[in-house]
Order: structure tokens, then sequence, then C-alpha cells
């Protein structure tokens, strides 16, 4: 195990994208944070510039005759939130599973292309290899899910003065439940990359899924469950993706559901990985 576990670190390590991918993340969501800084800030610059946007707002609505238009829209600027934690976690940027599953398609590409599963892989016991393959995985997601966090607390402290954090213990939990999630998102990408033995299948099937096309759907058959079936049942509650969307801060049962809901997915990845194993045998 430390050995396959080794080999997987040594080629990540060796990758471009290992390194670029965080760092793309890190700036993307510094810069999303520091827009709904801007937007939701309560620092007394914010609030001057805020102030100054209404005040030249009424004077245009005023001008042009807009009937109060502009100031209506000027009225969008500045939040209530108890607290850092609950900013965060209602602002949390979760797009960047895209880049999760941008590092699974070049990984899984890198090992098809260098021959590590059918050779060095084939040493070892195939589930030991599952297991170095996911605990990587694992490791990246929550890498990925505490850059986003990091940038967010960055951008926190430019745009917010004199509120209190929160509850950190049930913040960092909620990041981790979040990166928990990803993860198994992340592990059906390799699955698919696995099963059509084409890591650019796995990457576009991926990007579709976290995609607004798949959103859409998904909101037309909530909607439709509800109209027929007469119930609350969505389906963004049995995917892990979806569910981080709407998982909600600082409570258990939420918390709870998202680690049942990862820990299926996972149970899925190996049977998954097993069943293609016995495909490339045959």
């Amino acid at each position: 195990m430390r050995n396959v576990l080794s080999a997987d670190l040594y080629r990540l390590s060796r990758q471009k994208s290992t390194w670029l991918l965080p760092v793309f993340t890190l700036l993307a969501v510094f810069l999303l944070s520091c827009l709904n800084g801007f937007l939701f800030g309560n620092a007394p610059w914010v609030k001057e510039i805020h102030e100054a946007i209404a005040s030249g707002a009424a004077q245009v609505d005023d001008q042009a005759g807009l009937n109060g238009s502009l100031s209506s829209v000027s009225m969008l600027f500045g939040g209530t939130f108890k607290s850092t934690a609950d900013y965060i976690t209602t602002t949390f940027q979760r797009d960047t599973m895209i880049v999760l599953v941008l590092f699974v398609s070049f990984y899984a590409a890198s090992v098809r292309r260098n021959g590590f599963c059918k050779n060095i892989g084939k040493i070892y016991n195939s589930a030991v290899y599952n297991i170095s393959q996911a605990l990587v995985i694992l490791a990246y997601s929550l890498v990925i899910i505490f850059v986003n966090l990091g940038a967010a607390l960055l951008a926190s402290t430019i745009f917010f003065t004199g509120m209190e954090f929160g509850n950190a213990g049930s913040l960092l939990l909620y990041f981790l439940i979040t990166g928990v999630l990803h993860w198994a998102e992340a592990l059906m990408v390799v699955l698919m990359c696995d099963f059509f033995k084409n890591p650019s299948t796995g990457v576009i099937i991926g990007c579709l899924y976290n995609g607004l096309i798949v959103s859409l759907a998904c909101s037309l058959l909530n909607s439709l469950f509800a109209m027929v079936l007469k119930t609350d049942f969505k389906l963004n509650h049995i995917m892990p993706y979806g569910f981080s969307m709407i998982m909600k801060y600082d409570d258990t049962k939420s918390y709870l559901y998202g680690v049942a809901l990862a820990a299926i997915y996972v149970v899925i990845f190996f049977i998954g990985k097993a069943l293609v194993r016995k495909k490339d045998v045959a």
C-alpha cells in the first residue's frame, strides 16, 4: 500500500496541473469573494462607496425620469449576516468542482499514458491500488476546498469589520464535509474515465454534470415531482455536488446526511472499479 501510494504521490508531484490548479482556484475564489465583499461588505470605506453610488443613482433617476429604477438596483448593496462564518457559507463559491474534474481527468490521463495501471498496478492487489487512488483524490479535494476557505477568509478581512466570527468548529466541519462531497463526485469522474478508457470523455461528462444543463434539468424534474407526486423530494438530495450547494451551515442533520451520501458514492466507486477490472480482464 505504501509503495503504491508513494508512486501516486510522486507522479502527481511531477504534474504541472497539480500545482497550477490550486493557484488558479485561490485567485479565482479570492476575486469572486472580493466581488461579494464589495456588494455586501460593512467596512466604513465600503459603506461610503455604497452611499455615493446610491446618491448618484437617485440623481440620475430624478433627471432621467427612470422612476427609481437605478435606486432599486443600488439597494442591493449591503447585507445582513450574523457572523463571518455565516457570510462565507452563504456566498461560498462551489464551482471549483470543475477544477477537480480537470484534475482527475489529467490524473487519469497520466495513469493511462505511462501504463501505471497496466504494469505496476497489477503487481499489487487491485483494491490496494484503488484505495491509493481514492486517498490521493481525497487529499487533493480537501486542498482545493481549504484553499477556497483561505481565499474567502482573506477577502472577508478586507470588506468586513466588527463582525463576530461565529462557530469556528462548525465552519471547519462545513468545509470538511463539502470537500468530502466534492471528493465523492470526483471519484465518479475517475470511474467514468476508466469505464470509457478515455479521460476526455470522463471530463466532458463531469463538466456537463456540474454545469448549467444538468442544473436546469434537475430544477425542472424537482418541479415535476412537486406537482405530480406532491413531494418535496429533490434530485439535489441524492447528488453530492448538488447537496453541497444546499447543505446548511451549523446543522448536525445536514452534516450527517452529507457524510452518508458521500459514503454511498464511495461504495459505488469501489464496486464500479471492480466491475471495470473484470471487464478489462474479460
